[in-house]
């Protein structure tokens, strides 16, 4: 949720009002489970922004793949109108295949619609425009993970962890 936090304001600040969410499949009813948590995140901070929600801006991703990113721009080209940005929840490709399929379409990035990606993949500073992106520090977040498993097995259940998200700025937003 912080980290869609961080983008959603981030687009924010830099007058974007008309923000959709590329999210990824929800097919688990689990709660918690990472698509849930991210809509959660962008629902709260639409409202603490006072910008409207609307269903439509929404598109859930059938995976995490550059495919998804081509489907999910068609989606929003379908509309008539290309909101002012994207937020792509769904991971970096599928912010490099909205990217290709805006670039395809003759859509500017990130003059006629800025992308946000999430991960921070190492291809996110390859493509051209650089995908502005939520970094997680995967690599952090495992390693924290077996301390935390192997101190449990000695102590019992410890402390959560957390560790913060944090945006890259590139080009694409």
């Amino acid at each position: 949720q912080q980290g869609m936090s961080i983008g959603v304001n981030y687009l924010y600040n830099k007058g974007y009002r008309n923000i959709a969410l590329m999210n990824g499949p929800t097919g688990s009813t689990e709660p918690g489970s990472v698509p849930s948590e991210r809509l959660i995140g962008y629902l709260m901070a639409l409202h603490r922004l006072g910008l409207a929600f609307d269903e439509s801006l929404v598109y859930e991703t059938s995976d995490y793949d550059t495919d998804s990113g081509i489907h999910g721009f068609e989606y929003f080209a379908s509309r008539g109108k290309l909101p002012d940005a994207v937020f792509c929840a769904s991971g970096d490709m599928t912010a490099i295949g909205f990217i290709n399929a805006a670039m395809a379409k003759g859509v500017r990035v990130p003059e006629d619609i800025a992308v946000i990606g999430y991960d921070d993949l190492p291809v996110a500073g390859l493509v051209n425009p650089g995908l502005t992106t939520i970094r997680q520090r995967l690599m952090i977040a495992g390693a924290a993970t077996l301390v935390l498993a192997l101190e449990a097995v000695s102590n019992g259940p410890g402390e959560n962890l957390v560790i913060m998200p944090e945006l890259v700025q590139r080009g694409s937003a």
